[in-house]
């Protein structure tokens, strides 16, 4: 079976020429007469149905442009509220994230490393003679 491949237009066209032109000629043919009253009501049908879809699909751009604006205007909002959060409580603070916003991450600077890094130094360094003097005793 070949593919139907009109589209719609031109297909609703096709309908009323046959029906247009189907009463005038074709008057003697009284076994086609009721195919045609059919065919003109399907397509008084099919333009109802494709006036009711314009119309939905013009209350849907409408409806789409205002949930855009109104996610625009909540996301000022949010980030007002953000910014007097992060005011309150501070950049870094782990409150925000009661309210949905991360906090700054911690940078360390180079003398807070310096200082970790001594540290861990001192311990490592306390526990070796530890370490010797325990598997010197067994």
């Amino acid at each position: 079976m070949a593919k139907n491949s009109r589209s719609l237009p031109v297909k609703i066209q096709g309908w009323r020429l046959l029906v247009d032109n189907g009463r005038k000629e074709l008057g003697h043919l009284t076994h086609v007469q009721g195919d045609l009253e059919e065919l003109e009501r399907t397509a008084q049908e099919v333009d109802i149905l494709r006036s009711q879809q314009t119309q939905a699909l013009v209350a849907l751009r409408e409806i789409t442009f205002k949930v855009r604006t109104l996610t625009k205007h909540a996301d000022r909002i949010r980030g007002r509220l953000g910014a007097s959060l992060r005011g309150h409580y501070g950049y870094d603070n782990l409150a925000l994230i009661r309210y949905g916003f991360k906090p700054r991450e911690h940078v360390r600077t180079l003398l807070e490393a310096d200082k970790v890094v001594d540290a861990v130094n001192e311990k490592a360094a306390d526990e070796a003679p530890q370490a010797e003097e325990t598997g010197a005793d067994e």
